[in-house]
């Protein structure tokens, strides 16, 4: 399961949490409680010590058109996502 860090909803696909995280104001960092007039940095900078942030950057990137990933920071944001994700199921059964 894939679940939103912004609502907490599970989703069985990535694509589907992509999609869906187009409806959160990603303006708003659910875990430093601030708003960020660039968010995207604000993650990518707090990503490169903090999952959760790695997590926000890797879902955010494809919101923007004109953002080109940086790509080692990308990759590893999404291993962490795909590992965290498989790490809560195993959890689970």
């Amino acid at each position: 399961m894939y679940v939103c860090p912004f609502c907490n909803r599970e989703f069985d696909t990535l694509m589907y949490l992509k999609k869906h995280f187009k409806r959160h104001n990603i303006s708003f960092c659910p875990y430093c409680k601030k708003y960020y007039k660039k968010p995207l940095e604000h993650y990518a900078k707090k990503g490169t010590r903090d999952e959760r942030h790695l997590i926000l950057y890797y879902l955010s990137t494809n919101l923007y058109k004109n953002h080109k990933p940086n790509s080692k920071l990308f990759k590893k944001a999404s291993d962490i996502t795909k590992e965290l994700v498989l790490k809560d199921e195993e959890d689970r059964n």
